[in-house]
């Protein structure tokens, strides 16, 4: 008889920075709002580092989807954007974002992955060097940072990869709002 080994995604760590849009609005009921510093109110360190704009330079194709080859390379080139006020990726905003970095364990061999280790790309294939996976997740709020609308894999400060409809995209640093 064969033994199933079920592996529950193990998420060694997690980072919950200050949203944006709640503090934003603390600060405008105190008369102290002012969107050139909201970047010091994002509370974890490692999170600010990762702010800034960021150029696709890169994609490849991964595992199916509807986005065809021609319409994923025109994204090369283009901008993202992460920032206190504004997260924007492609055709994504999400005005005054929360921010979380997700650590995820290593998956054995043999252990069964959850639905959010298979959208990891090392599951894939891709960047399975890595004894840990790192995200940067992206919501509207607090409530809804588990079911993030966008999660980034942190491959280091300055290059993000991300997932999207079979294709990864690698996103590298233009500049940092805060260093």
């Amino acid at each position: 008889m064969s033994c199933l080994r079920v592996f529950v995604a193990v998420v060694v760590s997690f980072h919950l920075v200050g949203c944006s849009n709640e503090n934003a609005a603390t600060r405008k009921e105190a008369g102290t709002s002012d969107p050139n510093t909201d970047i010091l109110h994002i509370n974890d360190a490692r999170v600010r580092k990762l702010l800034g704009v960021f150029s696709v330079t890169d994609c490849w194709a991964y595992r199916g989807g509807s986005t065809t080859a021609a319409s994923a390379k025109k994204r090369v080139h283009s901008e993202i954007v992460l920032s206190p006020s504004l997260c924007h990726i492609f055709d994504i905003d999400i005005p005054e974002p929360c921010y979380q970095i997700t650590t995820y364990a290593h998956l054995n061999e043999g252990e069964v992955p959850t639905e959010k280790y298979k959208a990891l790309s090392n599951f894939w294939g891709l960047g399975t060097e890595r004894t840990v996976i790192e995200t940067l997740d992206i919501a509207k709020n607090r409530a809804e940072i588990d079911s993030p609308i966008v999660s980034l894999e942190i491959m280091d400060d300055n290059t993000l990869w991300m997932g999207y409809d079979g294709w990864l995209y690698q996103f590298t640093r233009k500049n940092q709002i805060v260093k």
